[in-house]
């Protein structure tokens, strides 16, 4: 073995060429010259005495003259198993298990025995003063004490309040009439005022939806609604809402007060409510608004709102002709801005119109 050695080491890269080309003829020649299923595969081989070069043989073939056969194992030996492995890291800790059946009860342990007294206690602090209890019931009311000597005349009180209208005397005689007074100087004006309950709307855009419609002067049950056609109303005349001016006269201001017949929430929401003034002159039916002649009210409906919340408005120094025989109607409409923008709003409606 010692002389194989000897001549692997005087020939390495005969050895080196020898073991690529076990990659293919050289296995194929181990596998033809295994002498047994149980011997472990061979590689055989020539050598030359002079020169030291290999030739690939097999376990029949033999050598030329001045060459000598040699083999060797194909596969070594199995080597000796390896010292353990460190320990790996401890894992992680595994999902907690269900809760496990309360075991029984255990038996009742015996009463130990008394123990014996300990020292009385320091005097502790006095405590706060409670809080004062509930009032008791009434008590019974006592005897009637016996009546005590008159005492002095007391000074004189106040005037006591004017007492209620006592009852009308019957109708006198007529007297003669009094002489015409004097012409009295020019008046100021009229005013008219109408109300009603009336219900608006307003769209998803937060436009004019549906307006309330109320008369120059009187008051109604529940206002009549119309449409608004680009801005202006058509066929109110039928509705019974509109009045005629009967002479002329110049409108001088406008004022309105709305409450809110129902709670709202408006939160995020405002709802502004207007009033305006629309006349007509045509036969056509066709009814404009009067510009100058309207007003905003506030504060704005925004918010959380209870029943009776009131919006008012009042729109003064105007002087804005009418022509008598002018048709007119107050429309009061609302609109909104923010977050819900369609919505419906009850109201008590009053609105007052000055002319001179």
């Amino acid at each position: 073995m010692s002389k194989v050695l000897a001549l692997v080491r005087r020939h390495v890269l005969a050895f080196v060429a020898l073991f690529l080309l076990m990659g293919g003829s050289a296995y194929a020649v181990a596998d033809r010259v295994v002498s047994s299923a149980r011997a472990p595969p061979k590689i055989y081989a020539c050598v030359a005495k002079q020169t030291g070069a290999l030739t690939l043989s097999n376990a029949k073939r033999k050598c030329a003259a001045g060459q000598r056969k040699i083999s060797w194992n194909a596969e070594g030996t199995r080597g000796l198993a390896g010292l353990p492995g460190a320990s790996g890291a401890a894992g992680a800790p595994g999902a907690q298990g269900p809760r496990g059946d309360a075991g029984l009860a255990g038996a009742q342990g015996e009463r130990g025995a008394q123990g014996e007294t300990g020292e009385r206690g320091e005097r502790g602090e006095r405590g706060e003063q409670g809080e004062t209890g509930e009032r008791g019931e009434q008590g019974e009311t006592g005897e009637q004490g016996e009546t005590g000597e008159r005492g002095e005349q007391g000074e004189r009180g106040e005037q006591g309040e004017r007492g209620e209208q006592g009852e009308t005397g019957e109708q006198g005689e007529r007297g003669d009439r009094g002489e015409t007074g004097a012409q009295g100087p020019p008046g100021d004006g009229a005013l008219l005022t109408s109300g009603a309950e009336m219900t608006l709307t307003t769209t998803s855009l937060g436009l004019v939806g549906v307006p309330g419609l109320l008369p120059l002067s009187g008051q109604l049950g529940t206002a009549p609604s119309a449409q608004l056609s680009g801005g202006m109303l058509q066929q109110v005349d039928a509705l019974g809402v509109t009045q005629i001016f009967p002479r002329d006269g110049v409108l001088t201001e406008l004022a309105g007060w709305f409450s809110l017949r129902n709670a709202m929430n408006l939160v995020g929401t405002t709802v502004t409510v207007e009033a305006q003034l629309f006349t007509a002159t045509g036969s056509d039916g066709t009814f404009f608004p009067v510009p100058g002649a309207m007003c905003t009210a506030a504060p704005g409906l925004t918010g959380v709102l209870a029943t009776g919340t009131m919006s008012a408005c009042r729109t003064s120094g105007l002087a804005i002709p009418i022509a008598a025989g002018t048709r007119a109607v107050v429309v009061v409409y609302a609109t909104a801005t923010g977050v819900s923008l369609a919505q419906t709003v009850a109201l008590q409606s009053a609105v007052s119109i000055g002319v001179s």
